[in-house]
This record gives structure tokens, C-alpha cells and sequence, in this order.
């Protein structure tokens, strides 16, 4: 039980695994989890970008920054890659949209 709770397994797909039939259905449960940890993962990565994007923006305020305005709404609408912003960004200064004398974070494309 503990080892399926570390894998992030709920208390009823460890019934399931438990009262599968046979190895295919075991398995059935497993990919299941395996694609919900997918969705998980890849909104975590795309709450990650839009932090360090502000965390990194030199806007006077990054409420108000295009860039971290797109990466909310892209969010909000499901789109887990924004903006086709790399997976691994990188603290790095490129030119903002915002005009001369800011700065976004770069990403690793």
C-alpha cells in the first residue's frame, strides 16, 4: 500500500490493482495513472514557467506584463505549452516585449 501511495496511486486504483483479474487489467489501471500523472506534471511545468517568467520580468509590474498575461490565459484555456515556451527555462535576459530597458527570462528552445 505504502509503495502504490509513493507512486501516487489513489486508494481505489490500489483496490483496483488489487482485485484486477489478471496482468492486462493491472495494467489498465497503471496506464490510466500514468497519463493523469502526465496532465499533472505538464500543469505544474506550465504554473513553473509563469512564475519564474515573473520572478524574472523586469516589467514595473508583471500583472500588467504581455508575455505573463498570454502565459495566464494560454493556462486558462488548457494550452499545458504556452506560447511554445521550452519545458527548461533558464534565468537569462532577453529583450522584452514591454519595450527598451526590460527583460524577460530567456528559454531553451
Amino acid at each position: 500500500m505504502r509503495r502504490g501511495k509513493a507512486a501516487g496511486l489513489s486508494l481505489e486504483q490500489l483496490r483496483e490493482m488489487l482485485d484486477a483479474p489478471d496482468r492486462a487489467a493491472r495494467r489498465t489501471v497503471l496506464a490510466r495513472q500514468y497519463e493523469e500523472l502526465g496532465v499533472r506534471i505538464a500543469e505544474a511545468q506550465a504554473s513553473r514557467r509563469m512564475i519564474e517568467h515573473a520572478m524574472a520580468c523586469e516589467a514595473e509590474d508583471f500583472m500588467q506584463c504581455p508575455t505573463f498575461r498570454q502565459l495566464v490565459a494560454a493556462v486558462a484555456e488548457g494550452n499545458r505549452t504556452p506560447l511554445g515556451v521550452a519545458a527548461t527555462p533558464k534565468y537569462a535576459k532577453a529583450p522584452h516585449p514591454e519595450g527598451a530597458g526590460l527583460y524577460q527570462a530567456a528559454s531553451i528552445r
